[in-house]
């Protein structure tokens, strides 16, 4: 057994005695541009592999290409189906480039659009690549296909619960106050974070839902804020204020100058 930091190490030493490795934590070897891959993928050749991980892909189609070259040739692989799994992916990444909406074309339809293509993607590698080179083990597959070594161990798995409603009460006129200051906070236009819905010009559907956002963000804040301490929903309050009082000295300081201009 050998950590990361000792892949140079190892490849100093005669490995050819070795038939089999095993790779845990696999997913940190998805960047194939750096030394650590490199090194690996030396020590991989001619070997039997097994990549332990628990995140095959995280960002990226490439995340599952770039280990499959471990243990796999691009042009040449042993995959039934799929001799060339360079030109498998270049295909995938292809789709997903070409319907990824640009911020011009943001709106639900193209995102939904696009959300149909990921998923035909990862249908894809799931059906053609994935079903002939992994092994999944989650907590339901252990569960069901080996309860009878998790009886004899004594392994238990703890039970998720639903979760359940706390209703809280406050006292006295308490309840109202809190009332009323939600609904106040709810009338308020937060306009600081949403300059561009008084800008004449015209704008993006991308651009009005990043302004909405920023606004329905910060409203949010400050509910929960206030939902979980007093105190610190008052030093949020005074924090607003000291804000807005100072982008409003700096704008009569701008509207001075265009005046006298």
């Amino acid at each position: 057994m050998q950590s990361l930091g000792k892949l140079e190490h190892i490849l100093r030493k005669d490995i050819s005695k070795y038939k089999y490795l095993i790779v845990d934590e696999a997913h940190r070897f998805k960047n194939e541009n750096t030394q650590a891959y490199a090194n690996l993928l030396d020590i991989c050749r001619g070997k039997k592999v097994i990549l332990i991980t628990a995140i095959p892909l995280n960002n990226a189609v490439d995340d599952i290409f770039t280990q499959l070259k471990l243990f796999q040739i691009p042009k040449a692989s042993t995959i039934s189906g799929v001799p060339d799994l360079e030109k498998f992916f270049n295909k995938l990444k292809q789709m997903l480039k070409e319907a990824k909406p640009t911020k011009e074309e943001y709106d639900s339809e193209k995102k939904e659009a696009y959300r149909k293509i990921i998923k035909s993607v990862s249908d894809e590698i799931r059906d053609k690549i994935l079903r002939f080179v992994m092994i999944r083990r989650t907590r339901t597959d252990v569960k069901t296909f080996f309860q009878d070594d998790l009886q004899k161990q004594g392994i238990v798995f703890p039970e998720l619960v639903d979760p359940g409603r706390v209703v809280y009460t406050f006292a006295d006129d308490l309840e109202n106050v809190f009332n009323q200051t939600v609904a106040l906070l709810y009338q308020f236009q937060y306009t600081r974070y949403s300059p561009l819905f008084y800008y004449n010009g015209e704008l993006t559907e991308f651009q009005k839902q990043l302004q909405r956002n920023l606004g329905s963000f910060m409203k949010g804040l400050l509910v929960k804020r206030l939902e979980s301490s007093f105190y610190a929903f008052k030093m949020s309050i005074d924090r607003f204020i000291e804000i807005h009082e100072n982008l409003l000295t700096c704008l009569i300081k701008v509207l001075s100058i265009s005046v006298k201009k």
